[in-house]
């Protein structure tokens, strides 16, 4: 198969509807595709009430495991939070800047002054590049922090020391003139570390679908947990939809069913 049914249609039900999201179908080539088209054909547009997406792969995300051997829980968590809060703001200034915006520096006036910047920041530009160091810092210290013993993790080393992705994304929907969500597409092609699993069911609990709509793609028995990092079920915080690609949602609850028969 080398596209889906009614593609446009499935592509709209994903990116046209704030309600959070898994989308089932099976990790192949079609998929794929599918995925880079809703990254291609939902694009930035500023001063207007369109939502755009932005798709994040497996490999946009460090794979490793955990060996805290009594280490902070709180330290790796914070570790956890904030390697996945830069990778995605970084990737989010990428698109933007190949947007290729007038007046953007113009625009983003204010979060170039905002307060969680110790230093000015001249330029969108700049300013990626120092969120992008900042997600290599903590990507680094975070695989360190898991599997080394005696690390120190020192942010004086960085400029952008925080970021709270979901404020970060209101700022960039206000500097963009952005009366829509953006559509954040996690695409588990190839097994989201678990650590980072927790940080997405984390957002999907959350009411933030009018600035944020997270939408999981993935094989129905590839996704590791629905609960969040304080081990609540996903669906106790808030509700989310089902989109179905192909059958493969349908011939795994068979399955299901079968072995719970037997």
């Amino acid at each position: 198969m080398e596209e889906y049914n009614n593609e446009q249609y499935l592509a709209n039900s994903i990116v046209g509807q704030s309600r959070h999201l898994f989308v089932y179908g099976y990790n192949n080539e079609c998929r794929n595709k599918f995925i880079k088209k809703i990254d291609e054909n939902y694009p930035v547009v500023p001063d207007s009430d369109n939502s755009f997406s932005l798709c994040l792969s497996s490999n946009d995300f460090p794979n490793f495991e955990v060996n805290l051997n009594g280490k902070s829980k709180y330290t790796f968590s914070v570790l956890c939070n904030e390697c996945f809060s830069f990778i995605v703001a970084s990737k989010l200034l990428k698109k933007i800047i190949e947007s290729n915006i007038t007046n953007l520096n113009e625009r983003f006036s204010k979060l170039l002054h905002d307060n969680y910047l110790e230093e000015e920041i001249t330029s969108v530009e700049e300013l990626y590049d120092e969120i992008n160091k900042s997600k290599e810092f903590f990507c680094k210290n975070l695989i360190k922090y898991s599997t080394e013993d005696d690390v120190e993790v020192d942010i004086s080393k960085i400029r952008v020391k925080f970021l709270e992705l979901v404020s970060f994304v209101k700022h960039i929907k206000e500097a963009l003139g952005i009366n829509s969500y953006i559509s954040l597409v996690f695409d588990n092609d190839n097994d989201i570390s678990v650590a980072f699993q927790y940080i997405i069911m984390n957002l999907m609990s959350s009411r933030i679908n009018g600035d944020i709509s997270v939408k999981v793609v993935t094989e129905p028995d590839a996704w590791a947990t629905f609960i969040t990092s304080n081990g609540v079920f996903v669906e106790y915080m808030h509700d989310y939809g089902i989109i179905e690609l192909d059958n493969s949602y349908k011939n795994d609850m068979k399955k299901l069913i079968k072995d719970r028969l037997k």
